[in-house]
């Protein structure tokens, strides 16, 4: 547990970003809800194109890391001088629960858990 298991590339252009992807890495890409795109890659973490209105340059990606309980681990984040950004948070279709945390220096981390 505490592997990387999902990683979401912003983008202007879901499409172009899609045909960039795919062709480079041959990852297949299944549209989740208008705006996500979800992808599979043949191997390792798999995660999501997110449709943004402007680039975000080195802000661009977001990392999850798999985690037993997210309440538990938002728990834990003050103590350690770190900050709860989005609370834990329902995912639809039954994909389980997030939450995106902040370490002392400011860079954002998200943390899953799987539905039961």
């Amino acid at each position: 547990m505490h592997e990387i298991c999902h990683v979401e590339f912003a983008t202007t252009g879901l499409e172009a970003t899609q045909a960039f992807l795919g062709g480079l890495f041959s990852w297949e890409f299944k549209e989740m809800m208008p705006g996500y795109v979800f992808f599979t890659p043949p191997e390792g973490p798999a995660g999501a194109l997110v449709k943004v209105d402007e680039p975000k340059g080195a802000g661009a990606l977001s990392m999850f890391i798999h985690v037993e309980s997210v309440h538990d681990t938002c728990e834990k984040v003050a103590g350690l001088g770190g900050g709860v950004v989005t609370p834990k948070t329902e995912i639809g279709g039954g994909y389980g629960f997030y939450a995106v945390l902040s370490d002392p220096g400011g860079s954002e981390i998200g943390i899953w858990q799987p539905a039961e």
